[in-house]
């Protein structure tokens, strides 16, 4: 294409394929984003706690609440009053 001293910018045809692939790259980073989240919630992870540290805490504990500790609790359920 031939283009005249005084012309300057994109053709439509440049626009609508940059454009594209912004939206394709968007929609990719969208994606992963909500797959991360459905999967932390499904998994919930505590990166400040140190796996040592529930190694030694688990020695301590009662065989039940290992189990709790060993399926991902990471808040122990209190226990329950007696009612009057």
């Amino acid at each position: 294409m031939v283009k005249r001293h005084g012309q300057r910018g994109y053709t439509l045809m440049e626009i609508s394929v940059v454009l594209a692939l912004f939206g394709v790259f968007l929609f990719i980073i969208v994606t992963l984003t909500a797959e991360m989240r459905r999967q932390e919630k499904k998994y919930p992870v505590d990166l400040l706690s140190n796996p040592q540290v529930d190694t030694v805490l688990a020695r301590s504990m009662p065989a039940s609440r290992q189990r709790l500790m060993c399926c991902g609790w990471t808040r122990l359920p209190r226990p329950e009053r007696a009612r009057s």
